[in-house]
């Protein structure tokens, strides 16, 4: 996994080309889970209850598949705002805070308006006390470890 980490950091966010999670069949995890299997072939014919099984072999591909996703800059860069849309986006035209963010649990978005209004709009400063309070300690143990 982290040499696929590698591989999709220098691709996506370095060289910024092949952009390999951005469409819907990983080539990076597909050209990896080929060459896995071509050496599992191999390693049944030789050593034949050593082969991984389709099972164990779709389990990588899903933790590669998983494993280049939390990776890729589609994930942070589109993740981080949903959180605090629902609280952004309330208005008493749509109604969102009562048909909406009472059905959501409070530990999955951005419930500070300030902190939601900040990241939304710019021009505000991270080194304020209530978006320092509202965004680094939620971001790591709720809405963005929930929703990743």
């Amino acid at each position: 996994m982290p040499l696929m980490a590698m591989w999709v950091v220098q691709t996506e966010l370095i060289w910024y080309t092949a952009h390999s999670t951005a469409i819907s069949l990983f080539f990076h995890v597909t050209t990896t889970v080929f060459a896995i299997a071509l050496l599992n072939a191999a390693a049944a014919r030789r050593w034949p209850r050593s082969a991984l099984t389709a099972g164990e072999l779709l389990t990588i591909y899903v933790m590669l598949s998983v494993a280049a996703t939390l990776c890729s800059h589609d994930l942070l860069q589109v993740l981080v705002p949903m959180l605090s849309h629902i609280t952004y986006g309330a208005t008493p035209q749509n109604r969102w805070a009562e048909l909406i963010t009472p059905h959501l649990p409070a530990w999955a978005i951005v419930t500070d308006r300030d902190a939601a209004m900040g990241l939304a709009v710019g021009n505000a400063s991270l080194y304020r006390w209530n978006v320092l309070l509202a965004w680094p300690g939620r971001l790591h143990s709720g809405p963005c470890s929930f929703w990743s």
